[in-house]
């Protein structure tokens, strides 16, 4: 990072934002940014040894810089690599949500997916997330997260912001963690740098106000907005936030959050915030901001005219409901269905407002998939084995080397030992990894084709393996 070159325009804002800390900053970025985990709580509860992230107790700093591909557990959702900053989410997440029940809450721009898994374990299962996703080819990848994280109240969409106002008035709390100039990752991703202009700024700003703006109707009253960007500059920080104030008399909140040592805290007429820098933290740059919308707003009723997920209730009524289905997972509440010939399993509590949603906006997943029938033969889906409500008891579970393990997620040929007929569970370290289904002298590797790792580790780079 030696080499360095910011532009002359934000050396000038960041002299007039920081003051005599300006130095202090810039030597900051041209130190190397320290890689950080977020641990799952019910796949991988226990720490490794490592630093603590202290605002965020299942967040860890690695020691050393390392890749993840190679290690089975990362492949199993056991963890996943997260800016540090970006989790203090969960403080402002825990805080809004004390003493509440059954909240509906949108992750507006959710991709890759860091944030709404950081969610699905703030949030008990009896509140419900939408984890939407504006840009198409950034749903895949949001999906495959969220379905190794393993959580089941949870709806994947992609729509615009703009599209949520034919839901009416919805949500509880939204997260936006807006799309922004990412002054805060430069050091991280030195091609920003090459982006960055003060007319960049201006149309971050900009798109940053629609977004607000369009997801502001299906807030409910007295509901709560987490704003948060990973840039510096006012205009798109707190300025946003008092044009909110301004145009929608968004209100300002005080949370109950403890203070952390060099996390940045202001208030500028009633709306509190917080602010990261990388000489002050261990992290990249990050500011945050909550909102509420006034008791006093007015509500909304649904316009969506979409055809619901129940048009299929015709066929599912004609189709048999497998009795493996409504065993595969430990829910209580469950509610199975068909849709477009694939099992699902959602909360029966979420029902009312899947159909809602359905009519509105462009789904991409609802609760957790189950599987298909071919023929007889139920296949199971992979997000079963990443379920953290997966019913073991029913299956054969494998427990596989590394060097199994690193050839089944690589779906290349090797020899199992043991075996039982039918479907077995691979499992790392008592984790599950996925589905094969074993036959007299082979068996077949139903792991994901798209998820499998493509390239050999080289035998000199280092790996990062929570496990050892």
């Amino acid at each position: 990072m030696a080499d360095i070159q910011l532009p002359q325009a934000f050396i000038t804002q960041m002299e007039t934002l920081l003051g005599n800390d300006y130095t202090a900053f810039e030597s900051a970025l041209l130190r190397p940014s320290r890689r950080s985990i977020r641990l799952h709580p019910h796949k991988w509860p226990q720490p490794m040894g490592l630093t603590q992230v202290p605002w965020y107790k299942n967040g860890y700093w690695l020691d050393e810089e390392a890749t993840v591909t190679y290690d089975p557990l990362f492949h199993a959702g056991t963890y996943y690599v997260q800016e540090a900053s970006s989790m203090f989410l969960a403080q402002l997440l825990e805080a809004c949500i004390k003493d509440k029940e059954e909240l509906t809450v949108l992750d507006l721009c959710a991709a890759p997916g860091g944030k709404s898994t950081l969610i699905c374990d703030v949030l008990d299962e009896k509140h419900l997330l939408i984890s939407n996703e504006v840009i198409k080819t950034r749903v895949n990848i949001l999906d495959e997260n969220l379905l190794k994280w393993g959580y089941n109240n949870v709806i994947v969409t992609h729509n615009d912001p703009a599209d949520f106002d034919r839901l009416g008035t919805f949500f509880d709390i939204i997260v936006v963690d807006a799309p922004c100039s990412g002054e805060g990752m430069f050091r991280k991703d030195p091609a920003a740098i090459n982006e960055w202009d003060t007319a960049h700024v201006d149309l971050c700003c900009s798109r940053q106000r629609r977004i607000l703006s369009d997801i502001w109707q299906v807030l409910k009253p007295g509901g709560i907005i987490i704003y948060s960007t990973c840039t510096f500059n006012r205009k798109e920080n707190e300025e946003n936030m008092r044009w909110m104030q301004e145009q929608y008399q968004a209100e300002g909140i005080e949370l109950n959050i403890p203070a952390f040592e060099g996390v940045e805290t202001g208030n500028e007429n009633g709306i509190h915030f917080y602010r990261f820098y990388p000489h002050k933290v261990t992290g990249e740059g990050f500011f945050a901001s909550v909102i509420r919308k006034p008791e006093s707003a007015a509500w909304t009723n649904h316009t969506g005219k979409r055809e619901k997920w129940s048009k299929d209730r015709k066929v599912q009524q004609k189709q048999t409901i497998p009795e493996i289905t409504k065993t595969i997972l430990t829910k209580e509440d469950a509610y199975v269905f068909l849709h477009k010939e694939e099992f699902r399993c959602f909360a029966q509590t979420f029902k009312d407002a899947l159909e809602q949603i359905s009519m509105c906006l462009k789904i991409y997943r609802a609760g957790t998939p189950l599987g298909t029938l071919k023929g007889k033969d139920f296949l199971p889906d992979i997000a079963v084995a990443m379920s953290i409500h997966l019913n073991k008891e029913l299956f054969t579970c494998i427990e596989l080397s590394y060097e199994e393990a690193i050839k089944y997620l690589s779906k290349e040929d090797f020899v199992l030992a043991q075996e039982s007929s039918g479907w077995n569970i691979m499992c790392y370290k008592g984790v599950p990894l996925g589905w094969i289904k074993a036959m007299p002298n082979r068996f077949n590797n139903y792991f994901p084709s798209e998820w499998r790792i493509r390239n050999q580790w080289d035998g000199v780079s280092k790996r990062f393996m929570i496990g050892e």
